[in-house]
């Protein structure tokens, strides 16, 4: 093997830099076909892909021995920048791997939008089908991305205009024709004009701007109620979309000079815009408070992201973009800080409406004390005391206890989710969002009892101090919100039977590979008194680098807290003590059970049992001793390795 692929699989700059100089072959492959760039790409080395590209003769197409390019790996672990970093160099978007699927349909079954949008800029085709037979608009179906499935619609080539005609007609129909600034007396204008579509087949990038303008048109009615319900940063928030409305009317005014990457992007701003004030519009006085500094500094990222779509289409200079919000930036904050005193000083008395328990009373004051105690240097004088005031009145009110604010304690003003789940059950719903500028996953969890308050507590007590390479990372929790929600790592490689079926080629090594380290993570929970006790290959999820990862802790507890019977993950994986009318609590021996039949799941591609034998006669057979039938895939020593694992006897199941 060729030292400048050592050398990227080390990591090391400096060594690569040594091969390149000894003139190492760039396009050498190793024994599964990966070159030095296609491994910088997998594993995400920025650093790395940019002292290869800038070699003369590198091939940036060049696939594995499963298909797979340096794009279309980037795409897989959800790397927008090397993406980008690729196709400003030419790598060809449409290249299919052995399945037939091209980057595009890689984006949509990793669930990334971002990277979905990349590559329809960059000319990538939505009709390409599979190797099944797939279009991208077929497996965003088949995953249930249903934003994909919006954007995928634009970029349709065939019969794109027609949905845009229909789209208009019911606007028209519904609004007048027109969208005016009267719409909520007193606020200041907005307007514009639904346009009836005319089809022209011919002009697919006029119209893909019309129905980008129907798109915001649509929204603004929405918009501007949500503007009013931010109360003190009202007029910020118009002054986001009147920006909007400048540049949409731009756009679709100068269709033959607006440049094409500030014109897709636009959306994007836009549902970002609207996600932000369906998330922060309409909340209580004390959410408000507590909120406005991190809404301060959503909205100055916003005018940052127009300012960046008015230099790409060389705006600058419009006198009908202009919009000089820096100029006034500081006076319009301070008129906020004016609003937020006034407004406590003259509804302070309406508190009690507003917190009328304890347990809203002790919610506002973990909100309000957090935020004193955390950002004391991102507040002025003024407001730095106003928050402390606030909580000192809620105290005095209520005589509520005043809480202590767990280490890991996030409040929800912190994390922007995104509008729509991509999960959701009788838990709840699970969302892609930001914090703290990275991409993470929100869980919204069902809890409306003291009991359940008390087993959310304790969950995000157990995970805080789950630290372990194969366990899924917890960055906190919100439990003063409704609903309360945990923030871990986005595993964007999806969950393990998801990851195993994309990879089926690998074969068994992989398979074991990812067990293992799955079994590392169970480990540790063992050996700090954790029990799962809902383990399954989708709770098994792998990130971007390609380790498994447990999460989903839904039944955990510490053995010295006490648990209700009934508690456990699902019927094919339960261990037979778990089942039934007399059902145990889980332990550490029904966990290991349960990773035996992750391991039947994982090597079988199939859930335990199949798929054709219903779970009340999974759970007659094991009441009656009766183990599942070998699967052929098994090797003697393989298949005696799962009985040692769910033994029936789980008493005699070794640590």
């Amino acid at each position: 093997m060729g030292h400048l692929i050592e050398a990227v699989r080390e990591g090391s700059s400096e060594a690569v830099q040594i091969a390149l100089t000894a003139r190492a072959d760039v396009n050498l492959r190793d024994e599964e076909g990966w070159t030095a760039l296609t491994l910088a790409a997998a594993d995400g080395s920025v650093d790395l892909l940019e002292q290869l590209l800038v070699e003369p003769n590198v091939d940036i197409d060049y696939p594995n021995h499963w298909g797979e390019t340096a794009l279309s790996r980037a795409v897989f672990i959800g790397n927008e920048r090397i993406a980008k970093l690729l196709l400003d160099e030419g790598a060809k978007v449409d290249l299919a791997d052995e399945d037939g699927d091209t980057p595009l349909h890689v984006s949509v079954i990793s669930g990334r939008l971002d990277l979905a949008y990349l590559l329809l800029e960059n000319g990538a085709d939505v009709m390409v089908k599979n190797k099944s037979g797939n279009t991208v608009q077929d497996l965003a179906h088949k995953y249930g991305r249903k934003d994909f499935v919006a954007i995928l619609g634009d970029y349709r080539r065939d019969s794109m205009w027609t949905t845009v005609l229909e789209a208009g007609i019911r606007v028209s129909s519904y609004f007048g024709g027109m969208i005016n600034a009267g719409i909520i007396e007193g606020k200041k204008g907005v307007e514009c004009t639904v346009q009836v579509c005319v089809e022209q087949n011919n002009q697919h990038d006029e119209d893909k701007s019309k129905q980008s303008e129907l798109s915001f048109t649509t929204l603004l009615p929405e918009l501007l109620v949500l503007c009013a319900g931010m109360v003190e940063t009202q007029d910020m928030c118009e002054d986001i979309l009147e920006r909007l409305q400048r540049v949409q009317n731009y756009f679709a005014e100068n269709e033959e000079i607006a440049a094409i990457p500030a014109k897709d992007s636009f959306p994007l701003v836009t549902a970002r815009f609207h996600a932000f004030l369906e998330q922060h519009s309409n909340h209580s006085a004390v959410e408000r408070l507590a909120s406005t500094r991190t809404i301060l500094g959503l909205l100055r990222g916003f005018h940052d992201d127009i300012d960046g779509i008015v230099t790409q289409s060389d705006l600058a200079d419009s006198t009908s973009i202009a919009f000089n919000w820096k100029e006034k930036w500081e006076k319009d904050v301070l008129a906020v800080e004016n609003r937020l005193i006034n407004s406590w000083k003259a509804n302070s008395s309406e508190l009690s409406r507003e917190l009328p328990d304890a347990a809203s009373q002790t919610g506002a004051l973990l909100l309000l004390n957090s935020e004193a105690m955390r950002h004391k240097n991102g507040y002025s004088a003024r407001s730095q005391h106003l928050l402390e005031s606030a909580s000192k009145k809620i105290a005095r009110m209520s005589g509520a206890p005043i809480p202590e604010i767990p280490e890991w304690f996030i409040p929800c003003h912190e994390v922007q989710r995104h509008s729509k789940p991509f999960a959701s059950g009788s838990y709840g719903s699970i969302y892609r969002g930001i914090w703290r500028g990275s991409k993470v996953v929100i869980k919204c969890m069902t809890v409306n009892t003291p009991f359940e308050k008390r087993a959310f507590l304790r969950e995000a007590k157990i995970w805080h101090k789950a630290r372990h390479p194969h366990i899924i990372n917890f960055f906190g929790a919100c439990c003063s919100s409704h609903p309360c929600f945990f923030v871990c790592e986005e595993a964007v490689n999806g969950n393990l039977a998801e990851y195993l079926d994309k990879k089926k080629s690998r074969g068994r090594e992989l398979v074991w590979s990812k067990l293992h380290e799955a079994a590392l993570g169970l480990e540790y929970l063992h050996q700090n008194g954790i029990v799962h006790g809902d383990l399954k290959c989708n709770q098994i999820l792998i990130n971007g680098e390609g380790t498994a990862k447990l999460t989903d802790f839904g039944f955990s507890f510490v053995l010295s807290e006490s648990k209700p019977k009934g508690a456990g993950g699902a019927t094919r994986w339960r261990a037979p003590e778990c089942l039934g009318y007399k059902e145990q609590m889980p332990t550490f021996e029904s966990d290991v059970y349960s990773f035996g039949m992750c391991v039947v799941e994982a090597m079988t591609y199939d859930v335990p049992w199949g798929v054709y034998l219903p779970d009340v006669a999974v759970v007659d057979h094991l009441r009656h001793r009766q183990f599942i039938p070998r699967p052929s895939v098994f090797s003697d020593a393989e298949w005696d390795f799962v009985l040692a694992l769910c033994a029936l006897n789980l008493q005699s199941v070794s640590n």
